[in-house]
């Protein structure tokens, strides 16, 4: 495209693509640091994160956030694990996720993710989460909730 201006292949790929600033080759390179604004059916979450490389490709992340439950109106603290895998901008994540309720009398609820999660140089995040919430209904029978989750935050 750029090459009618005497443009190389390397050079018109440097000017098309901004993350070269900050180019980051593996999970190793990349800001590990968090926060991060989640939607989950009717919950909202502000989320911590920490990223843990394991190696260049392999790591953990763990989360801890606050939101609230639209259809209980109740204050929820969320904790997660995370198993990572990919880079330098393109990740699978999968792990579970535990909802402590603050107020509401429940048996407590686990959740089991897995998604795509996508991480630029310049800190930009996006996630989207296919993830199952079993949980006890109020008749005592175990159930589940299939959704999906959409996460948008920033790495330092």
């Amino acid at each position: 495209m750029l090459s009618m201006f005497g443009l190389n292949h390397a050079q018109e790929n440097d000017i098309l693509d901004t993350s070269n600033n900050n180019l980051t080759t593996s999970l190793l390179d990349i800001k590990k640091n968090c926060v991060i604004a989640e939607l989950e059916l009717l919950t909202i979450y502000a989320n911590y994160e920490r990223i843990i490389p394991i190696n260049e490709k392999f790591g953990f992340t763990t989360r801890i956030g606050i939101g609230r439950d639209g259809g209980n109106k109740e204050t929820v603290v969320g904790l997660e694990a995370k198993a990572l895998y990919g880079g330098p901008k393109r990740f699978v994540e999968a792990g579970l996720s535990y909802p402590l309720y603050l107020w509401w009398d429940t048996d407590p609820s686990y959740i089991i993710k897995a998604g795509y999660r996508y991480q630029n140089a310049n800190g930009f995040i996006y996630k989207i989460t296919p993830l199952v919430i079993f949980f006890k209904q109020e008749s005592g029978e175990e159930s589940w909730l299939p959704m999906v989750g959409f996460s948008i935050g920033y790495a330092f």
